[in-house]
């Protein structure tokens, strides 16, 4: 089994930590570490092989900063975070051992060897005493905090009526107001359902895991048409409805019945921490090389995007077609 030798090439203070928990509890946690190092001393403290390169990217292209630590090392192994917007050249890929990609789904990244994960939760977040949690008596029903953007003013709508509920408007994504990571996980131990809705563009954000961590049931709608969740964590036990006011109505239909709610508690929560076993496992796997007998459902429903010709239009409209569009608007502004 080879060592790797962990390589973060964000910039050292927030980038790197807010994620490190996640990065180095959960998918790295079965990997053999040589050490973990900051990208200040990558380019002479490392072998060129055997190194595990974790880097953010929403851009086009690369930085040149990014294309001077990837030149140091021989096919390593890429784990990219933070492409939320999708568009991002990505054949530099090709060149990697395998790429881990906690950016979300993309249905054009098919490349051989590589595979999606979540984009986790931020540091602080992690439940290290998952069996002590309680799923009696919960203050609220559900809870909720965020920025108002996308779809999450029809969120509230649905759901506004169900109560007693915790909500919290923030001005911006971890603004000065926002509430602490020790407020939030207090909130989420209190509350039975968690309503995700999309964040900037994509349907994937830190709020999904967070609140698995702490014992909630995920609340969400079908992004593009479909359940893509499925993409991400495979065959999940969520709530996933056509829209927030049926994703309301299920809520509803789990407070009629209290032993069915508590079995759905329990259903999440278990599926939960298997899931996380098992991505370890198989982040492993793929880091390793071994490719083949990842446990994982998800990474079987990302093979099958490549020949999902519908789904992939669909994406390119919400994705690149509104990028050209933005920077075409915005050169004729430059212009006027």
């Amino acid at each position: 089994m080879v060592n790797y030798n962990v390589v973060f090439a964000t910039e050292v203070g927030s980038e790197t930590d807010f994620e490190y928990e996640y990065i180095t509890e959960v998918l790295l946690r079965d990997v053999k570490i040589n050490q973990i190092l900051s990208k200040n001393n990558s380019d002479h403290a490392v072998q060129k092989n055997d190194a595990i390169i974790i880097y953010s990217c929403n851009r086009r292209n690369l930085s040149d900063d990014q294309h001077q630590i990837f030149k140091v090392f021989d096919k390593p192994i890429l784990m990219h975070l933070s492409n939320e917007n999708q568009n991002h050249k990505s054949r530099y890929y090709k060149k990697a051992k395998a790429v881990l990609r906690s950016a979300s789904w993309n249905p054009y990244t098919f490349y051989p060897k590589v595979y999606t994960v979540p984009v986790g939760f931020q540091s602080g977040y992690l439940n290290k005493s998952p069996d002590s949690l309680s799923f009696i008596d919960r203050k609220y029903i559900w809870c909720f905090a965020g920025a108002m953007k996308f779809d999450r003013h029809e969120m509230l709508k649905s759901f506004s009526d169900i109560t007693p509920h915790w909500t919290f408007q923030s001005k911006g994504w971890q603004g000065s107001t926002y509430k602490t990571t020790s407020e939030l996980i207090e909130v989420y131990k209190s509350s039975v359902f968690a309503p995700s809705p999309f964040g900037n563009i994509n349907f994937e954000c830190f709020r999904t895991m967070e609140a698995l961590e702490w014992g909630c049931i995920p609340v969400t709608v079908k992004f593009l048409g479909e359940d893509c969740h499925k993409y991400i964590f495979g065959a999940h036990p969520f709530i996933v409805a056509d829209n927030w006011d049926a994703a309301a109505e299920v809520v509803r239909s789990y407070l009629l019945n209290p032993d069915a709610l508590y079995k759905k508690q329990k259903e999440v929560f278990e599926w939960y921490q298997k899931f996380k076993d098992s991505l370890a496992r198989d982040v492993n796997k793929i880091v390793q090389e071994e490719f083949e007998g990842l446990e994982g459902t998800q990474f079987d429903y990302q093979k099958r995007l490549k020949y999902n010709y519908k789904l992939k239009w669909k994406f390119t409209k919400h994705f690149m077609l509104k990028w050209y569009f933005q920077i075409f608007f915005d050169k004729i502004k430059m212009i006027k």
